[in-house]
């Protein structure tokens, strides 16, 4: 029995009366309402038909189409899951997969170093600026802490500037390289990655590609 069926003596115990159907007809008066108030502000002389809207809610809903977002998004979230697998859970009993202030090197060039210092808040940081500006000086290969490289990552998902600007691709590069090079040494899943491409997990359709290169325009 679903679940939701076998909370319905309860809650008629607690004198909830639950109703039961396939359709739901305000509702669906309501989105009728608003697709042809929408058409008719689009095309005035061509309203959605109503049969046309009530076989259009009867079939399943449409994928959402991939925004700007999605890729910072995931990368936030792999992040995220990262770090917690570096650090024990009482409430889920599980202990840390690797110690997150172990060292990780990842070359980075001059350009990228400046380019997290200068587009991201990394700036404001006290204590990982100095440090990354002086491997920005020598393009030394970056040995930080997984701790630190997190921090990196999702600066760079947040930065500055205009979501799908060439300098927030640009960016998500970077963040791109730098993930790549943390799955491979702590030996966990990298973020969903197809042919040097960010992908959308549903699809497998590439959403930016992850190459290097300078980024000048905003």
């Amino acid at each position: 029995m679903d679940r939701p069926l076998e909370l319905l003596p309860h809650l008629r115990q607690l004198e909830i009366e639950v109703v039961l159907g396939d359709d739901l007809p305000r509702l669906d008066e309501a989105v009728i309402e608003w697709m042809r108030d929408k058409s008719a502000r689009h095309a005035p002389a061509k309203p959605l038909p109503i049969d046309k809207i009530k076989e259009d809610l009867k079939g399943p809903f449409p994928d959402r189409k991939r925004t700007s977002a999605d890729v910072p998004l995931a990368l936030m979230l792999w992040t995220d899951g990262m770090l917690k697998a570096g650090y024990p859970s009482a409430w889920k009993g599980t202990s840390a997969v690797y110690d997150p202030m172990i060292p990780v090197a990842i070359p980075l060039t001059a350009e990228q170093w400046q380019a997290i210092l200068t587009e991201t808040d990394i700036a404001r940081t006290k204590k990982l600026r100095p440090r990354l500006e002086a491997m920005a000086a020598t393009e030394h290969a970056g040995a930080l802490s997984v701790d630190d490289w997190g921090s990196i990552m999702l600066a760079l998902c947040g930065g500055r500037t205009h979501p799908g600007s060439r300098v927030r691709k640009h960016l998500l590069t970077i963040a791109g390289r730098i993930a790549a090079s943390l799955s491979e040494a702590l030996r966990v899943d990298g973020p969903p990655w197809v042919d040097g491409n960010w992908s959308d997990k549903r699809h497998g359709r590439p959403i930016v590609g992850v190459t290097d290169g300078n980024a000048d325009n905003r």
